[in-house]
């Protein structure tokens, strides 16, 4: 099989092919390597110390590599012209070019390293880069947790996923009310200077009433759900009493009535507190006695000029609705 040399590192073996060498040097060798060719050294030889090799003037061809599993892939040893570095080119198993240089580097064509070549790690982790820009592993997170980042100069982590803040369900606006025959707000159509928009009148001294039917939609996840009022009035200060009437029957329930399902009252203080008609945004939250996705939904909506329920109303002049959001929260 020819002359086997051990080396003085603590890699395996060189192999001395039978078609011979021509050693006028010393001669060591680091990594497991079958020379099938013939290798011609100069008196200046070939060492390896400290982990790097150092060279002569040197041609070595036909280098052939030897696997885990025994099989053998082909190469070649190029010193550079100074006889002080080396490069070592090879072809590995799958077909792939692999550049190493006595400096340490490793140089790999790309595209070619395949999830197979790839380190264990543990299932569910990510791969990130550390503060210093190393390579570094994002723990796994829990069920229902999302990936979050935590800004410049962090790695990210799993974390709870957010709120998400509210999520519109439905709007109201005035020229879709139904109203009753009497105290009924006054239904006006405005034509501004610039818009053209309807508004539900609710007078500042009786209690007046407009009524909605809609659905509630299927995306509806059972959260506690948010009125909010667009209103304005000729004013700058004051404070009208309004009041949301929500019931929301199911099938083979009563359509006109008032329990079973039972009615919710959510009451809403909107204060006038900018300039006269500036737009005002006031809100109140229903969360109790909840409906369920699908559900029919009738809502009606009235002020409670004399504050017959509690609270305050001393609002002089009408409020003007302009619409209503509801939004689950």
């Amino acid at each position: 099989m020819g002359t086997v040399l051990t080396g003085v590192t603590k890699q395996s073996r060189l192999i001395i092919g039978i078609d011979g060498i021509t050693n006028e040097g010393e001669l060591f060798n680091q990594g497991n390597v079958q020379i099938r060719d013939q290798v011609i050294v100069s008196s200046e030889g070939i060492t390896n110390e400290n982990g790097y090799w150092g060279f002569g003037i040197v041609s070595c061809n036909g280098l052939t590599f030897m696997d885990s599993t025994s099989n053998l892939y082909g190469g070649s040893l190029e010193p550079k012209l100074d006889g002080t570095d080396y490069e070592l080119y090879f072809t590995d198993p799958q077909g792939n070019d692999v550049q190493i240089t006595s400096d340490g580097s490793v140089s790999i064509a790309n595209d070619t390293i395949t999830l197979a070549m790839m380190a264990h790690g543990t299932d569910g982790n990510l791969i990130t880069y550390d503060t210093a820009g190393a390579p570094a592993a994002v723990a796994t997170g829990s069920a229902t947790e999302v990936l979050t980042s935590n800004g410049a100069g962090a790695a990210p982590t799993f974390q709870a996923a957010g709120g998400g803040g509210a999520k519109s369900m439905f709007m109201l606006t005035p020229g879709a009310a139904a109203l009753p025959n009497s105290s009924f707000a006054e239904l006006e159509k405005e034509s501004g200077t610039n818009w053209v928009y309807y508004m539900a009148k609710f007078d500042a001294a009786a209690d007046e009433n407009i009524y909605f039917t809609k659905c509630i939609p299927e995306d509806y996840a059972g959260g506690s759900i948010k009125i909010t009022l667009y209103w304005k009035a000729n004013a700058v200060a004051g404070t009208a009493l309004m009041k949301v009437v929500v019931r929301s029957p199911n099938d083979d329930e009563v359509w006109d009535a008032t329990g079973t399902p039972s009615t919710v009252e959510t009451a809403i203080d909107c204060l006038a507190d900018g300039a006269a008609d500036d737009l005002i945004i006031d809100s109140g939250t229903w969360s109790s006695t909840l409906p369920t996705a699908g559900d029919a939904l009738q809502i009606r909506i009235y002020r409670d000029a004399d504050a017959s329920g509690g609270g305050t109303d001393d609002l002089s002049v009408d409020l003007e609705l302009l619409q209503v959001l509801f939004e689950e929260v």
